[in-house]
């Protein structure tokens, strides 16, 4: 997947900045918060619901939410910019600095062109959950009622995508290689529709899918989707059709993927799930031994395939070589829910009441001072070794810069 332009995240609950806390020490690195004045004394946010998330680089981050509100940071400070609108802003995308885009309720669109937003005509009423951006003449925003729009570079356009169904998650591979995954309404039936550059048709499997959570993109003729509710499913796309992966017995509802290629796929779920594909099957890894209590495994992610992480409840860090899984020491209990590395020597993750843990150089990993200890981060993103984002529930932003 492209590391740059950052893609468009998946609407998160509820992000705020807070202003970061001043240390008296010098050198003070840790991962600050900016906010609201009832937290720091004088007012530099807002109060809302923030949801969506995207940047073009370290100096230019969007961050979108209720009521209209829009935040940019520009590399030394958060401000507020006028958007026009009232209605939620569920997701903001773009390719670049001068070309972003806002979509949410009441068939909201706004583009950014450097210097304003202002609204653009979508010629629907619903809301707009989901966008995605390729190119600036290649755009793609996604909603309820199975509603699709396709931005030319001229205008927006309602495409037929044949279902009714929620569609919440959008990846392009290319102008005429499009997937949408969602699920009914009512119901977690899963949904699956591509796009093939003229035309949108329902490419759901021929067979039961339930809760589709995510699609992983390696090529057009690699997709990967992943969900299940009580029992664990994954579907692979081969560029023709779609097939249903066989699951190692009492195979758990799996929560997420990761791959280096298309035959060392990583997948991490409930019940301590940890599977990975070779490419012919699918085969179940144990945990290596401990006396935690542990769950469930919510994050998986690698540098290589012979350098993987995955987290979990009960502070559980494990590390694969290549060959085995090993159990990391972990200096914290609590949950962890997302692991993300700037490269193989700088590996961060984070997880409940406001923990962060770093792993530098192949050292081991410590505890990271925070600003913020009443949040549970569910993401970790670093734009460079020395450029670090987290975000997670009670509106937290945190960003750390070397």
């Amino acid at each position: 997947m492209p590391a740059s332009p950052m893609r468009a995240t998946r609407p998160t609950r509820g992000i705020r900045f807070r202003r970061p806390k001043r240390s008296s020490a010098s050198g003070d690195r840790r991962l600050t918060t900016t906010g609201p004045a009832r937290r720091t004394g004088c007012s530099t946010g807002t109060d809302v619901a923030l949801t969506g998330l995207w940047g073009s680089s370290r100096d230019d981050v969007w961050v979108s939410g209720a009521k209209g509100t829009l935040l940019h940071w520009d590399g030394s400070a958060l401000s507020s910019v006028d958007s026009g609108v009232q209605s939620t802003l569920s997701c903001v995308t773009g390719t670049g600095a001068s070309d972003a885009w806002a979509t949410g309720g009441n068939g909201t669109i706004l583009h950014w062109d450097g210097s304003s937003w202002s609204a653009s005509a979508s010629g629907t009423s619903v809301e707009l959950t989901g966008c995605f951006a390729r190119a600036p003449e290649d755009v793609w925003a996604v909603g309820l009622d199975g509603r699709i729009l396709r931005f030319d570079g001229q205008a927006w356009q309602s495409v037929a995508s044949g279902t009714l169904s929620w569609l919440s998650d959008v990846w392009a591979a290319g102008p005429d290689d499009v997937w949408v995954v969602g699920h009914a309404s009512e119901r977690l039936d899963g949904i699956v529709v591509h796009w093939d550059g003229s035309t949108w048709s329902t490419a759901t499997p021929p067979f039961e899918v339930s809760n589709l959570r995510s699609v992983w993109v390696h090529s057009p003729q690699e997709v990967w989707a992943v969900g299940g509710v009580s029992e664990g499913l994954a579907i692979r796309w081969d560029g023709s059709a779609w097939s249903a992966l066989t699951l190692p017995p009492n195979t758990k509802s799996l929560l997420g993927v990761w791959g280096m290629h298309a035959d060392d796929v990583w997948a991490v779920g409930n019940e301590r799930t940890l599977l990975h594909w070779d490419g012919l099957t699918w085969v179940r890894h144990q945990m290596p031994p401990t006396e935690l209590a542990i769950e469930h495994l919510d994050g998986v992610w690698g540098s290589a395939s012979d350098d993987v992480w995955a987290v979990g409840s009960m502070g559980l860090i494990l590390h694969w070589d290549g060959s085995s899984w090993m159990l990391m020491t972990s200096p914290s209990l609590q949950w962890l829910t997302a692991v993300r590395g700037a490269s193989a020597q700088d590996v961060w993750a984070v997880g409940s009441y406001g923990t962060v843990l770093r792993r530098q150089g192949g050292g081991a990993w410590t505890v990271q001072p925070t600003a913020t200890e009443d949040t549970v981060l569910q993401g970790v993103w670093g734009a460079s070794v020395n450029d670090v984002w987290a975000v997670g529930t009670e509106g937290v932003i945190m960003r750390r810069l070397e």
